[in-house]
């Protein structure tokens, strides 16, 4: 199940902008039974979308308010605990959805690999190297090409090292 991205509020609430609960969480950062418990004490019924209950979001932010302050600031400490732990899950999800889309990995894999590919690299050149002599290349053309090569080896040797 891919995970949606997080949503804004709109700068003023409209009436015309129906969402559900699972979306007014992420948008406010606030836990769903708060949403609920908020939009019942506000005598907030939802209304039916095919088989899906949605409630305005003018309603939501009237019941709820927008996000909290706290939140926005990234400061999850001042936070209620119900709040904390929203914000907490919020962030979770953010940088899961942020690593998919965007094909991250982790940074000991990625310097691992890299290391890998140099090293091969590097194995290469000397192959190369080694084999220019059979392929009837001259000592000359042989010293010309390791002095090309050298800057591009100590690169890779660097790379390989981290």
């Amino acid at each position: 199940m891919r995970a949606k991205k997080a949503k804004e509020l709109p700068a003023e609430p409209t009436e015309d902008v129906f969402i559900s609960l699972r979306t007014a969480a992420t948008i406010t950062g606030h836990d769903r039974d708060y949403i609920r418990k908020r939009l019942r004490e506000t005598d907030t019924g939802p209304t039916w979308r095919g088989r899906n209950r949605v409630w305005s979001l003018r309603e939501i932010w009237l019941a709820v308010g927008p996000p909290s302050h706290a939140a926005a600031a990234g400061n999850p400490d001042d936070l209620k605990p119900t709040d904390r732990s929203a914000w907490y899950h919020g962030e979770n999800v953010r940088l899961a959805v942020a690593r998919r889309e965007a094909g991250l990995i982790p940074a000991a894999e990625f310097a691992a690999v890299n290391a890998r590919v140099a090293s091969l690299m590097n194995r290469m050149i000397d192959t190369a190297l080694a084999g220019m002599p059979d392929c009837g290349c001259t000592p000359q053309m042989v010293e010309t090409a390791r002095r090309y090569l050298a800057p591009a080896r100590k690169t890779l040797e660097e790379f390989a090292r981290g």
